[in-house]
């Protein structure tokens, strides 16, 4: 899996379909396109957020967001909150992310 897609820092912040998103690789190298605010007081994951183990961490209090758009962790919490980003169904094929846009789930 061609890591020359995503920069080095691992995040990509991007603005597509009238929304602001990133793009990243999960734990497992696969890539992964969430919505860009992160749910606990909005920040703006593409500006100073991380990618760490995987998962992206926000910038204001250190929540984690896996690639699956789960909250995986929160520091200071005895268990991550059951919250997520938004997001979409992504395939990497021939170098290139492909992102499914329409109804239902891809086939």
């Amino acid at each position: 899996m061609p890591d020359a897609i995503f920069p080095d820092a691992g995040l990509l912040s991007l603005h597509y379909f009238g929304r602001a998103l990133i793009a990243f690789r999960g734990a497992d190298g696969r890539p992964a396109v969430r919505d860009v605010h992160c749910p606990h007081y909005g920040a703006h994951l593409g500006v100073g957020g991380k990618v760490v183990d995987g998962a992206v961490e926000c910038p204001f209090h250190g929540w984690r967001f896996g690639a699956d758009g789960r909250c995986v962790q929160a520091p200071f919490a005895v268990r991550a909150p059951k919250v997520s980003l938004g997001g979409f169904p992504v395939r990497e094929h021939s170098g290139l992310i492909f992102l499914h846009t329409g109804p239902g789930e891809p086939s």
